[in-house]
């Protein structure tokens, strides 16, 4: 069985309990316009262009219509893109790169089996991380499965904007869901990420194994102490809840969509303020749920 993922992190502290290895995937359902992760959003491999490692020395434009030079700068034409990558076997400095690939459930396992010795030290395992693992639910479901047979903590990091079917495959080998909830309000969540919460909320009230709640704090989305405490009212009453986690955004993703072409998101938006993280702290504490910001427990 094959899937596409962008890449296999190794050592990881963020992305679930212990050390762990992450396998990210691509393709998200959502189009959240803060995303972290640009490159995970879209399903298929995507041409990556760092122009800061670009000489200008012209070898792909002979491969290529999309790639022009204009004032002495190497621009990309996205639009005339086949996505055939031939460019990026003529680039020698690394400007230009592949990012997705195919890979199959084996290949995957065989390079997670190098961490297992660190696992049990760290009480640390495996995390399939995205995009959204959802939508390669039968490839997430393998790993997951196989991680379970070897008795590896296996974790999946999930927005759950999906059928309750596609979960119960999903969590029949997860040890641990980490699930973000954007918003509380419905419309706002669809005006956000292009998605309503309905299914997200069932999917969070129907789940069977251990939960950590997750709440991205964007500025002028969702960085008021009415929405956060509600969430924070819904999050104390789920039976499986760990703890309700808050997670400053941070502009990183920028970056990343401006070398794929994704103007649109190549924007940062701002940071909270400190004052604003303390105002949200105290909303979600009055509330009495077990409380995290940016993996560090609050103690009230």
């Amino acid at each position: 069985m094959n899937g596409i993922i962008t890449e296999i992190q190794h050592a990881s502290v963020h992305d679930g309990p212990g050390l762990r290895s992450v396998v990210f995937l691509k393709g998200c359902q959502m189009r959240c316009f803060w995303c972290h992760n640009p490159e995970t959003i879209s399903a298929s491999p995507q041409l990556f262009f760092d122009e800061s490692k670009c000489m200008g020395c012209g070898r792909c434009l002979g491969f290529c219509e999309a790639h022009k030079l204009s004032n002495g700068r190497h621009r990309i034409e996205r639009a005339f893109c086949t996505s055939c990558f031939r460019c990026v076997e003529t680039c020698f400095t690394g400007a230009l790169s592949v990012c997705g690939r195919v890979v199959s459930v084996d290949e995957v396992m065989r390079d997670l089996a190098e961490d297992i010795p660190f696992y049990g030290e760290s009480g640390g395992g495996v995390t399939v991380s995205g995009g959204e693992p959802g939508c390669q639910s039968d490839f997430t479901a393998e790993i997951l499965h196989r991680c379970h047979k070897m008795k590896i903590h296996a974790a999946l990091e999930t927005n759950l904007a999906y059928s309750r079917a596609i979960l119960e495959k999903l969590v029949a080998g997860c040890d641990l869901v980490m699930a973000d909830l954007k918003h509380i309000d419905s419309q706002k969540h669809r005006a956000g990420t292009g998605h309503g919460n309905e299914q997200v909320l069932e999917n969070l009230r129907s789940l069977t194994v251990p939960l950590i709640l997750r709440t991205p704090i964007v500025p002028g989305f969702n960085d008021d102490a009415g929405t956060i405490r509600r969430i924070a009212e819904f999050a104390v009453k789920l039976d499986t809840l760990q703890y309700y986690e808050l997670l400053t955004y941070h502009p990183l993703g920028c970056g990343k969509a401006e070398r794929l072409g994704m103007e649109e998101r190549a924007k940062p938006q701002a940071s909270p303020t400190i004052n604003t993280t303390d105002y949200l702290i105290k909303a979600a504490s009055e509330t009495g749920v077990p409380l995290f910001l940016n993996g560090r427990r609050i103690v009230k």
